[in-house]
């Protein structure tokens, strides 16, 4: 399974609308492609926005427990929502999820964090190009404002 990671410079940077293209475009490719977001905050009437537009994105055929399996309502930063839930953010499912798409699709996009835990490094998961990109081998994709610039430092 071939992947590509997508993360970003702030939240609500457009990660998802970024991820949702690329999807639509593969697939229009022939190619069997999924969406893997680990973990979402912001629910709205019931429903999370992004687990829905990644899930339309890959032809509505996965179960979006698979698509974004750690979803907290409070429309924060994936930990602090979980804290709020008396809940954690659970760091093996981060990337054990990605193991369920592995015979089922030829390429997963993984849409993980922007903004602070990014930039700031707080979350002890991240990797030297963001969550999950290191560990998973991704190719990152980096989402930002057209104003900004963008370096790489090892």
């Amino acid at each position: 399974m071939k992947g590509l990671f997508f993360t970003g410079t702030d939240t609500d940077i457009g990660k998802t609308w970024v991820t949702s293209i690329v999807a639509r475009h593969l697939s229009t490719q022939g190619i069997a492609v999924g969406a893997y977001k680990p973990a979402a905050s912001g629910v709205d009437d019931g429903r999370w926005a992004d687990v829905g537009s990644l899930s339309e994105a890959v032809g509505g055929g996965f179960p979006e427990e698979r698509i974004c399996p750690q979803r907290f309502a409070a429309p924060l930063a994936p930990p602090e929502a979980a804290r709020q839930e008396n809940l954690t953010v659970d760091p093996v499912l981060l990337r054990t999820g990605i193991e369920w798409w592995e015979q089922r699709v030829e390429v997963l996009l993984v849409e993980g964090v922007g903004g602070g835990y990014l930039l700031l490094r707080d979350l002890e998961h991240c990797g030297r190009r963001g969550f999950l990109a290191d560990d998973t081998h991704r190719n990152t994709a980096y989402v930002a404002h057209g104003k900004q610039g963008l370096y790489e430092r090892e």
